[in-house]
């Protein structure tokens, strides 16, 4: 009908005035707006019938107001309760029943009104429709005056429908043409035909053709229309030729829609063939990767075996040294087992003579001696207490022999407390302890053999764990001596309960009887080869309770692959078995672990199976372990981790809990490594490969985990007085003494630049550096607000002076003094020419003669800062800044190590955006013109005026107040963080899935690297040196920031692209685990270390 309005629709719009117009079938409702623009302009009004109308209609009723009436419903149930009108167009279901009963009632609703029969304008009185009837509803036309009907498409050269293709294939349309009672001219000619009144006809052949229907009263009062629509009635050859055009353009219509649909086939077709050729690219380029690395492994083998020649002699050395160190720990190892072992036999005398048995087979004894007179044995106390006197005092004299005058073992004895006769609570059931906990908790271990093991952890369990709680020993097909061990066991203990099958069937089996038996609001999977110490149970639950998201949580561990403390791996390879400190208790471990416990319950996408703490709802939802993918266990835990992430558990690492593993003696070590590729084969089958692979590379380098390990192996050091050797520990410069390092930092901080300066000293520090950044004493406040941890956890890392000759005097007692901005170097150029013998560096962080205008004060200053300070030592975080100083000043520039504070920034492990909006964060800085702050609130208000509530918007680096006078764009719906702390920078990129940087350029862009921990996808400038961390899309995507569209379209891209945002979050990840603040810190030393060497040497040569 739209193809008309020019021609006719308009025309007799203007001619006619109509004051009520009536639209049977709106489609998208191109005429429909044209027709309400004219009712507005003439205070008309439409009334428009659509069951089904293919456009929002309140936007339409709220603009129009009065001016329209929707009806929702069919045309024949609409047209009696809608206004009599002086127009009617009909453009609905084409068939004959429809329109003709339309145009009765039409009829009938003019006559009842009073009012005239209106003019009538309707669409599809040509070919196709003309003629045969369409069906959109088949259901609503009756059945005596439907037509026989298939869905198949028209042709224009037979009445038959074709079998494939054709016009409108997908409708269904009457099996004959030029039928009685068919098509909607048929149903035009009928009504004429059989109505009282004297009607004309008029029709305009093309577009499926327009039939014009008015009185002749109408006509005769309206010559102006009359004279129009006679236009129309052309010549017989005229209208011959009309026709033929309109059969031309129909041909050309279904060759149109022939050709696209070949079209499509073949864009699909060569899009499997691009497809094809991309996989054979990829895998070429994995290839040649592939021998690039075994290249580069050769090359790096072969240089180490020349550095192997040269270090011969000292390896020689050292190697005896760690023999000796090795022999010698291994014997207090073995005297520590020997401790136990006694531990454990006098556990067991004080057991048995607590017993009613012994008391009574004791009585009976005592009677029979008196009666036969014979003299009474030493009581079996004395010689207990006897024994336990000689250990006594044979430990306090070996430790005074092996360690005298050192305070190493000043609060933890060689052997384990021993218990006397006087002090038994520890053996107690769990009704009579003194001490209760409020919540219920079940506690289930398997056993299946190892008997030596399971009398150590379930002694361990009944001594140090506070009631109640609920004690399921699940035996699963052990030995006779194991299984009448439990039996007896179970009977001491009225809260303990056996569970016995007597064919192995199985761990997981066996668990998952375990946990069918219990009810507890929490359980505990305890392997049978553990030794629990005190706490365990509270510090797992503290864990538990702290995050109602947290499903499952686990401890720490000895030996527990990922969560072993104070070591993961073996020298030799493999996973780490760390055996106690010599003197150490498990309880004396878990101490030193829970001493240095933050409490920060990492994140993890996996737990080790040999202690998992869950809570009750995490049964309840995902159900049991999967006892037909991993029978045997192997894999189980893993799977039900990943199942309870999917569910929308957390899963954390109870970080100040720690428990001792043994390790399972239940299968040989070839029988256990067959049990654990299949259990590997089976969860990849399950949960795919590639998924398994990238959360055991968070696992890998979870910041958290390397800095618990950290701490805990700087506690132990300091605990037993034994240096570690090391590089990740220590960073020795030539010398055994550290140099010490200032760092100049004259600004008021926030910024990425003074982030990395605090980090990264403050990283230097924890390697054994002194290391001390030097700041203007006005700026204290500003540094206090923006690091308040490092306020309360190092003092001392920063130094407030008040002048310049109290800096200079101050930095006279370092070795190193270190440039951080352009203004810094002449404050370190006074510092040097002070202090001619301490080291002068510059840490680049831009390029900043780029921030000032050529020529100017600022930028001559900036522009000289390169080489300003004779003997300058320059290092810069990326190739990118190094390339352009040294091209642009003549100067080398050192490359280090960029870092990144894991331990903050890290992701999240929830599935990202899935069913809710798609969140979009970005740092806007209105007071650094190259950081595009005005480009990036216009992209991000376009983004929002398109997407409306399929996105959220979040900024953060200024207030509302910056927004509002700088003028920038914020009148669209967004979240504005404010200037916030890195803590809650980290947040905020944890809870995005787009972090975008639309700057000019970034000679690092260290929110940018933030963001892809934080598990980000990323936008970044092409301009930079970005480049140094992010690949375009391969793990982020590049933008032309100087293109706003390019800066929307990337955009876009990752707003609508799923699969693409998932992808290069992955990939953002696995690169981000690249970069630490410690691999940072040895870089820039490693650098400092060389160039002190070469000063040292040039200085001796001098000499």
């Amino acid at each position: 009908m739209r193809l008309f309005w020019d021609i006719a629709i308009q025309p007799i719009l203007e001619l006619l005035q109509p004051k009520v117009i009536i639209e049977i079938g709106s489609d998208r409702g191109y005429t429909t707006e044209k027709l309400l623009d004219y009712c507005e302009r003439e205070d008309s009004c439409l009334h428009v019938i659509d069951p089904l109308p293919k456009f929002d209609l309140e936007p339409w009723e709220q603009h129009y107001g009065k001016h329209v009436t929707f009806y929702k419903l069919l045309s024949l149930n609409a047209i009696p309760i809608a206004p009599s009108g002086d127009l009617v167009l009909i453009d609905g279901d084409h068939n004959w029943y429809t329109v003709y009963n339309e145009l009765k009632l039409v009829e009938k609703h003019s006559s009842s009104k009073g009012k005239a029969f209106p003019v009538v304008l309707l669409h599809d009185v040509g070919w196709p429709y003309g003629r045969r009837d369409l069906y959109y509803n088949p259901e609503n036309i009756p059945i005596a005056y439907r037509h026989a009907y298939k869905q198949q498409g028209l042709s224009l050269d037979t009445p038959e429908l074709l079998e494939s293709g054709g016009f409108n294939a997908h409708l269904n349309h009457s099996i004959y043409e030029n039928a009685v009672r068919n098509g909607v001219r048929t149903a035009v000619d009928d009504f004429v035909s059989e109505s009282d009144l004297a009607l004309s006809l008029y029709e305009l052949p093309g577009f499926n053709g327009l039939g014009i229907l008015a009185t002749d009263t109408c006509l005769q009062a309206r010559q102006q229309l009359a004279s129009f629509l006679e236009a129309f009635r052309t010549p017989p050859a005229i209208d011959r030729l009309l026709r033929a055009l309109e059969k031309e353009r129909l041909r050309g219509e279904l060759d149109r829609q022939k050709f696209k649909t070949a079209l499509r086939n073949n864009q699909q077709k060569s899009k499997q063939s691009i497809e094809k050729l991309e996989e054979k690219y990829n895998r070429d380029t994995a290839d040649l990767k592939a021998r690039l690395e075994k290249f580069q492994h050769t090359r790096q083998q072969q240089q180490k075996q020349f550095t192997k020649g040269l270090e011969a002699n000292i390896s020689s050395l050292e190697a005896q040294i760690c023999s000796n160190k090795k022999a010698l720990e291994q014997a207090e190892q073995d005297i520590f087992r020997l401790g136990s072992w006694i531990e454990e036999f006098n556990q067991s005398i004080t057991s048995i003579l607590d017993t009613n048995r012994w008391r009574l087979g004791s009585f009976l004894y005592l009677i029979f001696r008196k009666i036969r007179g014979q003299s009474l044995d030493e009581p079996p106390e004395l010689q207990q207490s006897r024994l336990i006197g000689r250990v006594r005092a044979w430990q306090r004299t070996y430790e005074g022999r092996r360690d005298r005058g050192s305070q190493r073992f000043q609060n933890h004895l060689i052997l384990p407390a021993l218990s006397s006769r006087g002090s038994t609570s520890y053996l107690l059931p769990a009704g009579k302890s003194s001490s209760r906990r409020e919540e219920k908790v079940d506690i289930i271990v398997c056993i299946h053999n190892a008997l030596a093991d399971v009398r150590l952890c379930l002694n361990a369990i009944v001594r140090e764990t506070k009631p109640p709680y609920q004690l399921y020993l699940v035996n699963d097909g052990s030995g006779e001596e194991t299984s009448c061990y439990l039996r007896e066991f179970t009977s001491q203990h009225p809260n303990i309960t056996s569970i016995e099958t007597e064919v192995a069937g199985g761990y997981t089996k066996a668990a998952n009887r375990g946990l069918r038996a219990s009810s507890a609001e929490y359980v505990v999977l305890l392997n049978s080869d553990t030794i629990v110490p005190s706490g365990w149970l509270e510090r797992l639950l503290e864990c538990l309770k702290s995050d109602p998201k947290i499903g499952i949580a686990s401890p720490l561990s000895n030996a527990a692959s990922w969560q072993s403390v104070p070591e993961i791996y073996a020298a030799g390879g493999g996973w780490a078995v760390n055996e106690l400190p010599a003197g150490y208790s498990t309880s004396d471990m878990a101490d030193v672990v829970s001493s240095v416990s933050q409490k920060r319950y990492p994140r993890v996408p996996f737990l080790n199976g040999f202690c998992l703490c869950l809570k009750r709802a995490v049964i309840d939802e995902i159900g049991y372990l999967d006892e037909a993918s991993f029978p045997k266990g192997y894999g189980e835990e893993n799977d039900y981790c990943l199942r309870a992430t999917d569910a929308g558990f957390d899963l954390a690492i109870a970080d100040s809990a720690y428990i001792f593993h043994a390790k399972s003696k239940s299968y040989g070590d070839k029988r256990r490594a067959e049990l654990a590729k299949a259990g590997s084969r089976s969860l990849e089958a399950k949960h795919g490969k590639e998924r398994i692979a990238s959360q055991v590379e968070l696992m890998r380098n979870h910041p958290l985990l390397e800095e618990m390990r950290l701490r805990v192996r700087q506690r132990l050091d300091q605990a037993l007085s034994k240096p570690r050797g090391d590089m990740g520990a220590r960073v020795r410069l030539g010398s055994d003494r550290q140099p010490s390092i200032l760092f100049l930092l004259p600004v008021r901080g926030g910024g990425g630049g003074a982030h990395s300066v605090v980090q990264e000293a403050s990283g230097m520090r924890k390697l054994g550096v002194d290391a001390r950044i030097a700041t203007r004493a006005k700026h204290k406040s500003n540094y206090r607000q923006n690091y308040p941890s490092l306020f309360q956890s190092d003092r001392d890392l920063f130094y407030f002076f008040n002048n310049e000759d109290e800096l200079t005097e101050a930095a006279g007692r370092f070795d190193i003094v270190i440039a951080t901005i352009f203004s810094s170097t002449q404050l370190l150029q006074a510092i040097v020419t002070s202090n001619p013998m301490l080291l002068p560096a510059y840490y680049v962080q831009d390029y900043e003669p780029w921030f000032f205008e050529l020529g100017s004060a600022e930028w001559q200053q900036a522009y000289d800062s390169y080489t300003l300070v004779r003997g300058n030592v320059l290092f810069a975080k990326t190739r990118w800044l190094c390339d352009l100083i040294e091209r642009e000043h003549g100067v080398e520039v050192a490359k280090v190590s960029p870092s990144l504070e894991r331990n903050l920034f890290y992701p999240r492990f929830a599935p990202s955006s899935g069913g809710r909006a798609v969140r979009v964060a970005a740092m806007v800085r209105p007071a650094t013109p190259r950081r595009g702050a005005a480009r990036t609130m216009r992209v991000l208000a376009r983004l929002k005026s398109e997407f409306g509530e399929k996105v959220e918007i979040e900024i953060f680096g200024c207030h509302d107040r910056n927004l509002a006078s700088y003028a920038l764009d914020r009148e669209f719906s967004h979240c504005n963080r404010g200037v916030v702390t890195r803590e809650e920078v980290a947040g905020t990129l944890r809870q995005s899935d787009i972090f975008v940087d639309y700057s000019d350029y970034q000679a690092f862009g260290r929110t940018g690297l933030e963001a892809m921990a934080c598990g980000c996808a990323t936008i970044l400038p092409q301009q930079g040196g970005a480049t140094e961390y992010a690949i375009d899309g391969e793990n982020a995507l590049f933008a032309d920031t100087s293109s706003e569209a390019d800066c929307y379209h990337q955009l876009v891209k990752l707003v609508t692209d799923d699969a693409l945002r998932e992808a290069l979050r992955d990939r953002a990840i696995v690169t981000a685990v690249e970069y630490s603040v410690e691999k940072a810190v040895i870089s820039e030393l490693q650098v400092l270390q060389a160039a002190l060497k070469h000063r040292n040497n040039v200085s001796l040569r001098a000499v």
